[in-house]
């Protein structure tokens, strides 16, 4: 299945996006998920819906309300997007198995291995943060959705190459009506 391209997005603050649990493949990243948010991608009205990952559905949707709770802008040129989901999604069924917790702020008494080295990558990658700070001038999802909201069409357009660097890295959280729900999505994913 071809996946489709994946940039940092908003759309419109009056889009109540409905979450659904009809399974399949993440049309961005390709994580296999039993929970899905319908997703719609583009600012006008007819934009194109596909399935995506809660994570993949978080980098098009900078403007929820709790974006600054669910992630956090790092500088990672070296990843796609996609991959980086992908990585995450990882790394979190790895936390989630282990029953080692997604904010966990040092690896130091964590086991097995594997466990350890999952919560001391995700914070190597959330480190990351300072570089955006320094590269962008924020690591914040929400001041980066403001920016892209006062954006002209044709600026909006070329988002992809004047972000090429920056990357939403999940927190490992999801809120949906003030619950956080990513837990649920874990539980019924195949991972890498």
């Amino acid at each position: 299945m071809p996946l489709l391209p994946l940039i940092v997005s908003v759309v419109s603050r009056n889009d109540r996006v409905a979450l659904r649990q009809n399974g399949g493949s993440c049309q961005f990243c390709g994580y296999e998920s039993a929970g899905w948010q319908e997703h719609r991608f583009g600012r006008t009205e007819s934009d194109h819906e596909a399935r995506a990952c809660a994570l993949c559905h978080l980098t098009q949707h900078l403007e929820r309300p709790e974006i600054n709770r669910e992630a956090v802008l790092i500088w990672l040129p070296q990843m796609s997007q996609p991959a980086l989901n992908r990585v995450s999604w990882r790394l979190y069924s790895i936390l989630a198995e282990h029953g080692v917790g997604f904010d966990r702020r040092r690896a130091d008494g964590v086991r097995p291995d594997e466990a350890a080295g999952a919560v001391a990558l995700r914070l190597e990658l959330k480190g990351l943060a300072g570089v955006a700070e320094r590269e962008l001038g924020t690591s914040s999802p929400a001041e980066l959705s403001e920016a892209l909201f006062s954006m002209s069409p044709d600026t909006y357009a070329q988002r992809g190459k004047r972000l090429a660097g920056v990357r939403l890295l999940g927190l490992g959280q999801f809120y949906e009506d003030g619950r956080d729900i990513f837990p649920e999505f874990i539980g019924g994913g195949r991972a890498c």
